[in-house]
């Protein structure tokens, strides 16, 4: 009930094996690979200290820094986030609440005003049958209902995307294509550098969305490389340039 979920976060899990008070209760903040419901993570947190409304905590309602943390690491770990926002005697959501809510979504604008790799140049080691259907190209197509795969018996695969020169980064954002289940087990991004590749990044699972923050990034490519339980889908890789959180 902080609103961080963990780096891997399976959305499946061996339901039966819980009821309300199990003492294994750890076990749900990752899930189970091998999980036989789909049961995806939540993240709880109040904007408050606690749960309910007291006027004394007024100037205690979290930062604009607090909050986008929270949106990374639990969006940007493949959980839902439920934020709680307690009314006050009057049956309203309390004004700095609103306030805050409203720089977060203003940030979060602006760190995703732009996808800097739709519709750029994208290249795969492999593809389902060699299909177009199934090509790396619609990963940067923008459409979520589109995507790559690989083929029988391929769970490695990277893919390679060309970008024009000079071009910075600092967000990463990689979704599976989920109505075939979550497959990806970890990734590793990369940069080229001097003509070399340069691992900037490692992870484990994505799910419906898997968001990275960067140091600042200047290249014109950057490669994705993926292991997977079974055949990849990957349906949207995005990279943004987001300015810098304004000061409070």
């Amino acid at each position: 009930e902080e609103g961080w979920a963990n780096e891997t976060n399976w959305s499946m899990l061996r339901r039966d094996e819980f009821y309300p008070g199990t003492p294994n209760y750890l076990e749900l903040r990752s899930g189970h690979e091998d999980g036989t419901h789909w049961v995806p993570a939540e993240c709880d947190v109040s904007i408050r200290p606690g749960w309910y409304y007291h006027p004394e905590e007024d100037e205690e309602v979290k930062s604009l820094k607090q909050l986008t943390d929270i949106y990374y690491h639990s969006i940007g770990r493949n959980a839902n986030l439920l934020i709680n926002l307690p009314v006050d005697r009057r049956g309203l959501v309390h004004e700095k609440d609103v306030a805050q809510l409203m720089k977060l979504k203003a940030a979060i604008s602006a760190d995703f005003e732009k996808d800097l790799a739709l519709g750029q140049k994208i290249s795969g080691t492999h593809s389902r049958e060699g299909s177009q259907q199934y090509g790396a190209h619609l990963t940067l197509d923008g459409n979520p209902e589109t995507y790559w795969a690989t083929g029988d018996g391929i769970t490695e695969a990277s893919l390679e995307i060309e970008l024009p020169e000079g071009t910075s980064f600092n967000r990463f954002l990689i979704r599976e294509y989920l109505p075939l289940g979550q497959r990806v087990t970890s990734f590793t991004l990369s940069v080229r550098e001097e003509g070399a590749w340069k691992a900037i990044a490692e992870g484990t699972t994505i799910g419906n969305k898997r968001i990275l923050r960067l140091p600042a990034q200047t290249t014109d490519g950057v490669k994705v490389e993926l292991k997977a339980k079974a055949p990849i889908t990957i349906s949207t890789i995005e990279l943004y340039n987001a300015p810098e959180l304004p000061a409070e």
